[in-house]
């Protein structure tokens, strides 16, 4: 995300407001497809995470190559909401996945610990989850 806003803001000469409307697609697909994300991963289990990662690893070249001739912000469109369908999968079921395993005395605790390592985690990385 750190790149993309700089490349939005530097080669294509856009305001910080319109680098983050060219980007607004990506917000989309995640709220998009989280929605339907708990009944699917209910449904189908890990496929769905899975799937998810492949989605979000297929929508980067996407993202890339409609970057690679972008002359505006409505040019990433494609690229944005293919890779936030494929976040859109993954993100809401982190969490269950990662206190799967905790017993129901502990789960509090353990959601309270995966929440602060989660904060500077995504400070490093640059988005929030």
């Amino acid at each position: 995300m750190l790149v993309l806003s700089l490349f939005l803001q530097g080669p294509l000469g856009l305001s910080p407001q319109g680098g983050a409307c060219a980007i607004a697609a990506l917000a989309l697909g995640i709220a998009l497809a989280a929605g339907p994300a708990g009944a699917l991963a209910q449904r189908h289990g890990r496929v769905v995470i899975q799937g998810g990662i492949v989605v979000t690893a297929l929508g980067l070249p996407v993202l890339a190559a409609c970057a690679d001739r972008a002359v505006d912000g409505w040019r990433l469109f494609p690229g944005t909401l293919v890779t936030g369908l494929g976040m859109g999968l993954v993100l809401p079921l982190l969490f269950d996945v990662a206190l799967a395993g905790v017993s129901e005395p502990e789960v509090g605790s353990a959601s309270g610990a995966l929440g602060a390592v989660q904060q500077p985690g995504s400070r490093v990385g640059g988005t929030r989850a």
